[in-house]
């Protein structure tokens, strides 16, 4: 079995007849050709697999095409980064602005990374009524993507945490109420408690710029922003909150 990336972007699986690796170029024309013939039976590793039967022409058991996500193509910068969220082609229906706080090259990669699990996470705040639903834990996608609702006090600022999370991004939104959000990049924060793999945290002591949090906009935070959520709002000692879990991801470069 051998695994290439052809000029047509598709990666290409093949064996021959008898189990030795081809070591034969499939051209954008036999793409072309063989298109007609596909059939959706799955998914791998969440990317969409389409397996041809055996093709007369190039007496093949089996080949399968894998569309390379267009993650591994796009080089995101600053600059288109902010083009495409400026955009909103990311938010569907979803009318809630993304903070200025957003690490948007970031989101650009990680959305491209698994476009479907991201209009998972925007479907869920689009179709559910938050105000009205009870605190606890709600499904998004297994462990891709899951749901969070509290609603009780904030907390004085001594008693809130610099944290970071490595193996989920944090979309926190405010339903109802008001909180003050620190933010700081991880390289001007010191590590106070190392990071824990069980609780996906690590803590720090920092010095960051603090937001309010309320109806209308949400926070992302990738594992190099260093938050400080839950801080009181004078008026506003109860909050209702959403916070959502998305596991991050890596790209063939396993960056």
């Amino acid at each position: 079995m051998e695994d290439k990336i052809n000029k047509s972007g598709y990666r290409i699986l093949y064996a021959s007849t008898d189990n030795d690796v081809l070591n034969m170029p499939i051209y954008q024309s036999s793409i072309k050709l063989l298109v007609s013939s596909m059939i959706c039976v799955g998914r791998t590793n969440r990317i969409p697999v389409l397996t041809f039967n055996q093709h007369p022409l190039l007496q093949l058991n089996k080949i399968q095409m894998v569309q390379v996500q267009q993650n591994d193509t796009i080089k995101w910068t600053a600059h288109n980064a902010d083009k495409w969220v400026s955009s909103r082609k990311w938010a569907d229906t979803l009318e809630l602005k993304l903070s200025s706080t957003a690490d948007k090259v970031t989101f650009a990669k990680q959305y491209h990374l698994d476009t479907a699990l991201w209009k998972k996470v925007f479907e869920f705040m689009c179709e559910h009524k938050l105000e009205e639903m009870a605190p606890g834990k709600y499904p998004i996608d297994g462990d891709n993507a899951f749901a969070i609702i509290t609603d009780g006090p904030s907390k004085e600022i001594k008693d809130a945490m610099w944290e970071s999370h490595q193996k989920y991004i944090d979309l926190q939104y405010v339903i109802k109420g008001k909180e003050k959000i620190g933010v700081v990049p991880i390289t001007d924060a010191t590590i106070t408690k190392p990071y824990d793999e069980l609780r996906d945290a690590a803590n720090y002591s920092a010095k960051g710029k603090y937001y309010i949090a309320a109806s209308k906009i949400f926070f992302l935070f990738f594992p190099d922003d260093v938050h400080r959520p839950n801080i009181i709002v004078p008026g506003y000692g109860i909050v209702k909150k959403l916070v959502i879990k998305i596991r991050v991801l890596k790209d063939s470069a396993g960056k």
